[in-house]
């Protein structure tokens, strides 16, 4: 799609599976706590390769966030993007 040019600074990122399934528990108790209201519904948008990761394990990712914000609906999907540390 493009190229890289000489001399630029590139950033990998390396991706442990339970890793990625237990920060979304921790994503979502820092919605919560941030939110200061109870959220009725919770948007959740994440990254295509976040699911080509996790594969078949995108179910528990699913339910680990529900499982956090407790009564709330989720709905979203995984949209293309980058998966990076901030």
């Amino acid at each position: 799609a493009g190229g890289v040019p000489e001399g630029a600074k590139l950033k990998y990122t390396r991706v442990n599976k339970e890793d990625l399934l237990s920060n979304v528990t921790d994503c979502a108790n820092r919605v919560r706590s941030n939110a200061g209201f109870e959220p009725n519904v919770y948007m959740v948008f994440s990254c295509t390769t976040r699911c080509h990761l996790l594969g078949t394990d995108v179910v528990r990712e699913v339910s680990n966030f529900k499982k956090a914000v407790g009564e709330g609906n989720v709905i979203g999907f995984y949209a293309y993007g980058e998966l990076a540390p901030h």
